[in-house]
């Protein structure tokens, strides 16, 4: 992680970060990861799915570019 002055923020600052009540967030996004793994919450899974699509459209049409994202993410299927 990035500091506010720019500097890189060292693994021991990084990890204290974590313990404070700014590392919330982090303890949320390793259950969400974790619940997934073990095939909890399938609907959310799926949701984030669709959301990755719209997104990938919503690029596409920014960069006036044609599917050729979306072509690369069906021929992975």
């Amino acid at each position: 992680m990035i500091e506010r002055d720019g500097q890189i923020m060292t693994y021991i600052e990084f990890c204290a970060l974590l313990q404070g009540a700014e590392g919330f967030w982090f303890d949320r996004l390793v259950r969400y990861y974790l619940d997934t793994a073990q095939g909890l919450h399938p609907s959310r899974v799926t949701g984030a799915g669709r959301s990755m699509d719209a997104l990938l459209v919503f690029l596409e049409k920014q960069i006036g570019g044609t599917s050729s994202l979306k072509a690369v993410l069906e021929a992975e299927k």
